[in-house]
């Protein structure tokens, strides 16, 4: 998906017959097959496009509307997820087998306690909203949607938005360690893989900073004409200096950082993500630079990260990622102002430096933002999804 801000909505419908359900899986599964060197007579590459042209969100939907006598019953525990994962997903890749996503699937629904059957059509029809690929399931998408199923209630819609957790900025050229605050970035990974994993969230965005490599921010891509006062010298501007750009911006001058289709720009390899989750890029145009994943810094131009959180009717705004004091307080200052509920994941951030960190703090506290830890997350979703008032 790459630089595509639209999750995999294609895969398949709900299926419009049972018939043309059972036959997409089955392909899944040879399809798995012939990736994995396996021959089951089937060498096809999988479903055609005409096959491959649902919505896996309604899919999803339907599947949390079969699923209510199970929700009457036992909500498995989070060791009980756990176990099931590890035995069925693959540790090196973070991927199952069709077959298997389905048994795992089935081994939870069992764990409830429900007397109700668990027929092979919902199975079908859960393996569609899971978005296989190759004829695998990714793991972070079977606990994003087993979670989604698990909720009790979705009057209250929200989303994680996890925001530059990228190379540059947890070992390359804008490493938070190397930063006045000398935090590492690399620490919110775990905290962002387990927040994900065991809250009940009903979309997850990642955004990106995704800059060309003449971008305006960069401090060696600074001249004189780029500048409010063209006289100054810019030899004697240093990096991290904040100057006023020609059209009366205030811009920080940052070091090259997350440059388009190179391995800094890209998300770190331990973070968790899947093919249902979102991915927003900001910071694209070479003109202005773009802090918040709504806006770029002059609100000039949007991003899809409004339409994406309108289109799924989003109420609670979760925030978290890199950095605190830069783009993840600037995207939830307009998460608020766009009229979210929004919270700042405070455990799943770093920040650049402890002065603006503070400062963006107080910031946040005025228009309404806030802060809660990642372990209380859980909870909290599952008490706001059946008070809509609160």
């Amino acid at each position: 998906r790459g630089h595509d801000s639209k999750p995999v909505e294609s895969i398949s419908t709900a299926a419009e017959s049972k018939r043309d359900t059972e036959e997409y899986i089955h392909r899944l599964e040879d399809e798995h097959a012939h990736h994995s060197g396996v021959d089951k007579g089937d060498t096809s590459d999988g479903p055609s496009k005409k096959e491959a042209k649902g919505d896996v969100v309604s899919t999803r939907e339907n599947v949390w509307q079969s699923l209510e006598p199970f929700r009457r019953g036992r909500n498995p525990s989070r060791e009980d997820i756990q176990r099931v994962v590890q035995r069925y997903f693959n540790e090196e890749n973070g991927a199952s087998p069709v077959s298997e996503c389905k048994q795992a699937f089935k081994d939870l629904l069992t764990q409830t306690g429900c007397n109700k059957y668990v027929d092979n059509a919902l199975l079908d029809q859960a393996i569609f909203a899971l978005a296989p690929d190759a004829g695998l399931v990714k793991r972070a998408d079977f606990l994003f949607c087993w979670n989604y199923w698990m909720k009790s209630s979705r009057e209250r819609r929200s989303a994680l938005l996890i925001i530059d957790v990228q190379n540059d900025f947890i070992d390359g050229s804008l490493a938070l360690r190397n930063c006045d605050a000398n935090e590492e970035g690399v620490e919110v990974v775990p905290i962002i893989n387990t927040l994900r994993s065991s809250a009940p969230f009903d979309t997850i965005v990642l955004t990106k900073d995704w800059h060309p490599p003449d971008h305006i921010s960069f401090h060696t891509n600074l001249t004189s004409s780029k500048l409010y006062d063209d006289q100054q010298n810019i030899s004697d501007i240093p990096l991290f200096a904040e100057v006023t750009l020609k059209d009366g911006l205030k811009q920080k001058l940052w070091p090259p950082h997350c440059v388009q289709k190179t391995q800094g720009g890209e998300l770190n390899p331990g973070l968790e993500h899947g093919r249902l989750d979102y991915v927003v890029q900001k910071g694209v145009r070479s003109d202005i630079d773009s802090y918040s994943a709504f806006y770029d810094n002059g609100r000039r131009h949007q991003t899809e990260l409004l339409n994406i959180l309108r289109k799924h009717e989003i109420v609670d705004l979760y925030c978290c990622g890199l950095a605190f004091d830069v783009c993840v307080a600037y995207t939830a200052l307009d998460g608020a102002s766009e009229g979210f509920r929004v919270y700042v994941v405070r455990d799943a951030c770093r920040s650049v430096s402890n002065k603006t960190a503070s400062e963006m703090t107080r910031k946040l506290e005025d228009a309404g933002v806030k802060f809660v830890a990642s372990a209380d997350v859980p909870s909290l979703l599952e008490n706001h999804s059946t008070n809509v008032t609160d």
